[in-house]
């Protein structure tokens, strides 16, 4: 894996209450590395992991979407706490997972301002960041959907899916505090409308629709080699799916028959 290209870290201005999100482009990695954020020391010696209600990042990269969003943490409200922290920095990391390789990146600390507010006692909810309105998941892998409000108090959706029922089994919480819902291990039966809605406030409730599509596969294994004699008649099944449907072609020596 590649190092992050070098940079200071930053110092932000943020107003009391106020949201904020920080992308960060991961280096090239092979397989593709996975993002996400910590508390790291500015001499290299501490690392603290973040565990707050107030934070969640997206590490999963959505298909048709831009990978700007892979990496980006989103603070729904800066508050006091977040500047607490002397000398230690929210810092980006990419982890090889194939050979636990870390590589450390962006880095950022709020300086907390108070022009708009003196203190947090509500702050409306507005939309942060909601997965698009269709996302298409592959077969075998994982999907993740995101219902990110900016606010306070902290808003956590309950999930569910529309005509349907979601597996807890291949459920990952993650550490969003439900505001992402990560199926692992797709099929075709997850396919459908899925919903993040909030009993006290359902006028922010959001409907995500996700389509399974699949990398052509064999339903009973590629076509067998097969020895005949001149003049034999030969035949060959080619019985293979996907969505979309994949087109069947097949090749004598190289060439397309």
């Amino acid at each position: 894996m590649s190092y992050f290209p070098k940079s200071e870290p930053e110092i932000i201005d943020v107003e009391l209450g106020d949201p904020l999100e920080k992308s960060c482009v991961p280096p090239p990695s092979v397989p593709p590395a996975r993002v996400f954020w910590i508390f790291k020391g500015d001499d290299g010696s501490k690392f603290q992991t973040i565990n707050s209600s107030s934070v969640a990042v997206n590490d999963h990269v959505i298909v048709h979407c831009p990978i700007i969003f892979q990496g980006t943490i989103f603070i729904q409200y800066a508050n006091y706490t977040d500047q607490l922290k002397v000398n230690m920095y929210f810092t980006c990391t990419a982890e090889n997972t194939e050979l636990k390789d870390y590589k450390f990146g962006n880095q950022f600390r709020m300086n907390i301002l108070k022009n708009k507010r003196k203190s947090i006692r509500h702050v409306a909810p507005t939309e942060q960041y909601i997965s698009p309105s269709v996302t298409i998941a592959l077969r075998g892998r994982s999907f993740k959907l995101f219902c990110i409000y900016a606010g306070y108090p902290d808003l956590m959706p309950e999930w569910r899916k529309v005509n349907g029922v979601i597996d807890p089994r291949r459920v990952n919480w993650g550490t969003d505090f439900k505001k992402s819902l990560l199926i692992q291990d797709v099929d075709f039966h997850d396919e459908g409308d899925y919903e993040c809605f909030f009993p006290s406030m359902p006028e922010l409730s959001r409907r995500l629709k996700v389509n399974v599509h699949a990398a052509p596969y064999w339903v009973e294994g590629p076509p067998p080699s097969q020895n005949s004699s001149e003049g034999e008649s030969v035949e060959f099944r080619c019985n293979a799916r996907g969505k979309p449907t994949p087109n069947i072609t097949f090749y004598k020596n190289g060439h397309s028959t």
